[in-house]
């Protein structure tokens, strides 16, 4: 039987094109790749070449929201200054978390700011779920000689901690609290900012007095720090 070449043709098999997926889809798993890939702007480059689509899907904001900027960053801030400075402002701008908190930290220590500088960027980066952020602004507001000041810090640390929700331990005597999430912050932190700039110093406990012994000391593996009250786990 002479099969003719047309049918041979269309029964050939084709790989399956990306355009087949919905768009929704499509930039559900380039926002995964973006978020995962150790260089998601090369990555995006060869998707965003592959076809119309692909093109389109690469520039949804949805993507560059979730783009980790800590792959790349270091390498691309000094070899690629300009082209680091525009993709910074571009992420800011659509609300990438990673993006806030670098903005944020610029803003806070660049020259000639005011006295009380904003911290516009740095609580987008809260809300966005970026963790250092809310441990860097424990900080600041850490012994800042206000009440309030030190309630804001110890509800940031609560956050850090995993703890948002709970109240604040009183009137049920000294407890030891774990500060697992901060001591993670710090060693983040270290990681960012350590190759080009150290890190403040960790700051003293002011007139907070602990509780008793044990305050601080770390034991058993994997290894946890317990401390005798949310001021004294903040540094």
């Amino acid at each position: 039987m002479v099969v003719s070449e047309h049918v041979m043709s269309s029964s050939r098999w084709h790989p399956p094109s990306l355009a087949v997926l919905p768009t929704e889809v499509a930039i559900e798993i380039t926002s995964r790749l973006a978020a995962t890939s150790e260089r998601p702007m090369d990555d995006l480059h060869s998707l965003w070449a592959t076809c119309l689509f692909m093109h389109c899907v690469c520039g949804d904001d949805a993507i560059g929201r979730r783009m980790a900027l800590a792959h790349f960053r270091c390498n691309m801030s000094w070899n690629e200054l300009a082209s680091y400075a525009a993709l910074l402002t571009r992420l800011t701008l659509i609300g990438n978390p990673n993006a806030y908190f670098l903005t944020g930290i610029r803003e806070f220590f660049r020259e000639h700011r005011s006295h009380q500088p904003s911290l516009y960027e740095l609580a987008h980066a809260i809300t966005g779920g970026h963790n250092v952020a809310a441990y860097f602004v424990t900080l600041l507001y850490r012994n800042n000689g206000s009440a309030g000041d030190d309630d804001t810090a110890r509800w940031f640390v609560r956050w850090v901690e995993g703890e948002e929700n709970s109240a604040a331990s009183n009137g049920s005597g000294p407890r030891m609290q774990s500060n697992k999430g901060c001591r993670l912050c710090r060693e983040k932190a270290t990681q960012m900012f350590g190759p080009m700039t150290p890190l403040p110093l960790a700051p003293v406990r002011g007139d907070l007095l602990c509780a008793g012994g044990g305050c601080g000391v770390t034991f058993g593996w994997p290894k946890k720090t317990l401390c005798c009250s949310e001021g004294c786990r903040m540094c």
